[in-house]
């Protein structure tokens, strides 16, 4: 009996032995983790979709973004993994990463090696793959794909990086940022030239909006009719405004039943300290017809109101998104499908290297739970990632806007907004604790998606 007890003693004992060994191995490995130059989206189920196009190898395609990002393949461009030519159908598949959540959610590395001894800030960043049947697709060696890629940052001392076998960043090609003339010219298409030819009478005052209608095609519902503007309504300044060519003009109806309307003309121009200014009138008016006219008339200008206030809509949408899209483009020739980024290695001379905890480690220990830190700088489009053992050696540039993410399980984040670093930092710069406001990741990251333009 004596024997047996020994015997589970040592067996319960070896069992102990070996749990200790294993817990100390499973610390040491979380303790020890390296960082992986590879591409890792941090967060599950969230990442920068591709947009895909499905087109015939033989023909050329051209791709427009909302931003102004443009690309543009020649014809009989692909060969597949044999080195045969490729005909028929093809899949392009692309995305864009156009700021630092985008470069954040895609798991994209920013360090320019497994080193980690520089790291990238970003003026623009573009994936290109093509392929057919599922199987990967290369460019020929006489082919290129030409890429506008939008840019809203001055591009000085930026090159061209491409991601080598999605895990360090080499020097490329160079690139131009230039105008994007395409946003300009559609600008320009959309501004409607009016040339009002008034009508003076004793009583009131006629005139006739005159408009290229494929400049203003929502002004076709009023085409050929004339305006009344009342006497008791005509001044100086009036009759100063129908010698004035105008950009554009919206009608809103103010009464209905009486079919008064107030008419808004606008005009930029440019003032003598070259900034733009904007003129704007405004006039109360209604459309000229008989008594025996109005009855039949009314109900068909309630329908001409209707038809103009949708394509005015359309109008006013398209023009303020033309607005948004990129002034600059950086502008390239690639040979290969790939990650491309416009970058430059981060040279900070006023970076301060502090230790930073959060208000969740008492309940989630960062590293067993192996909680990655992010710090998003989203001036630079830059995103450094940090270890646990690494929190203590955490780079913070006082005037950058800074977003800190920590992504703990369960598919929760905790956020840190510039404002409570930048206060952290008043009261001490050598270790911030950071209270955190916890969110689920895919609702926090979740974003709007934007349509391209295709043409053919």
């Amino acid at each position: 009996m004596a024997y047996q007890l020994n015997n589970k003693t040592k067996i319960i004992g070896l069992t102990f032995s070996g749990l200790i060994i294993i817990t100390c191995a499973y610390f040491f490995l979380y303790k020890n983790k390296n960082y992986s130059q590879q591409i890792n989206p941090p967060i599950k189920n969230v990442n920068v979709p591709f947009s895909e196009i499905v087109f015939n190898a033989d023909s050329a395609l051209t791709i427009e973004k909302e931003n102004g990002t443009l690309i543009s393949i020649p014809a009989n461009a692909f060969k597949n993994l044999q080195g045969k030519d490729v005909t028929g159908n093809v899949s392009f598949k692309y995305r864009t990463f156009d700021n630092a959540i985008d470069i954040f959610k895609s798991g994209i590395p920013m360090s320019t090696n497994q080193e980690r001894n520089a790291f990238l800030q970003s003026a623009g960043m573009i994936e290109l793959n093509a392929y057919q049947d599922g199987n990967p697709l290369t460019l020929k060696s006489e082919k290129y794909i030409d890429v506008e890629l939008a840019s809203f940052k001055k591009t000085d001392g930026y090159e061209l990086y491409y991601l080598n076998d999605s895990a360090n960043w080499n020097v490329s090609n160079n690139f131009n940022n230039i105008e994007n003339d395409r946003k300009k010219l559609k600008l320009k298409n959309l501004i409607m030239p009016h040339s009002p030819n008034p009508e003076d009478s004793i009583q009131d005052l006629v005139f006739e909006m005159v408009a290229n209608l494929e400049d203003a095609p929502y002004l076709k519902s009023f085409e050929n009719l004339q305006w009344k503007i009342d006497r008791k309504n005509i001044s100086d300044e009036v009759l100063e405004a129908m010698r004035v060519n105008w950009d554009d003009v919206a009608i809103k109806e103010i009464n209905k039943r009486k079919m008064k309307y107030e008419m808004v003309f606008t005009k930029t121009m440019q003032s003598f300290s070259s900034n733009a200014v904007t003129k704007t009138f405004k006039v109360k008016a209604s459309p000229v017809f008989n008594k025996e006219e109005k009855r039949a008339f009314k109900n068909d200008f309630v329908e001409r109101m209707k038809d103009y206030e949708i394509k005015f809509a359309k109008y006013t949408t398209e023009k303020l998104r033309l607005e948004q899209e990129a002034d600059m483009v950086n502008k390239f020739r690639i040979n290969k499908m790939g990650i491309w980024n416009v970058d430059k290695i981060i040279n900070e001379p006023n970076l301060l290297i502090t230790n930073i905890s959060f208000d969740f480690e008492k309940e989630i220990d960062p590293t067993n739970n192996h909680i990655m830190t992010y710090v998003i700088y989203e001036d630079n489009n830059s995103v450094i990632s940090y270890l646990p053992k690494d929190l203590n050696k955490v780079g913070i540039v006082r005037d950058k806007k800074i977003t800190i993410l920590a992504v703990l399980p369960n598919n929760k984040i905790a956020i840190v907004h510039d404002d409570v670093i930048k206060a952290q930092l008043k009261i001490s710069a050598d270790h911030l604790f950071l209270n955190t406001i916890k969110a689920n990741a895919e609702e926090y990251l979740n974003r709007l998606k934007k349509n391209d333009v295709v043409v053919n």
